[in-house]
């Protein structure tokens, strides 16, 4: 478990959330975390494949996306698909073990 210190301007969005949705304090907490620690991933993804330290598939598995997904959110970020062949077979190895 971990304690942490909530800036005001965080205290001032959680408490305008809970005008509109109610939902326990920790519970939005917790929510808001995970989405930022989602957020992270993907940026890091993104970072790690467009300086080619990841292939497309380690990228989505950082992400926590499937290769397609991935592949959309390079495109979002004006990445220019720079995908190889052993990308392309990664990618397919990895849906297959999926399903």
């Amino acid at each position: 478990m971990y304690n942490i210190d909530i800036p005001e301007n965080l205290i001032k969005s959680i408490r305008k959330i809970k005008q509109y949705e109610p939902i326990e304090e920790s519970i939005l907490i917790r929510q808001a975390i995970e989405y930022g620690i989602r957020d992270i991933e993907k940026e890091l993804a993104i970072k790690l494949f467009s300086e080619r330290k990841t292939t497309l598939s380690e990228s989505a598995e950082i992400a926590q996306v499937s290769t397609g997904e991935m592949m959309e959110l390079l495109v979002e970020r004006g990445l220019k698909s720079k995908i190889t062949m052993k990308d392309y077979e990664e990618g397919l190895t990895a849906a297959v073990e999926m399903l």
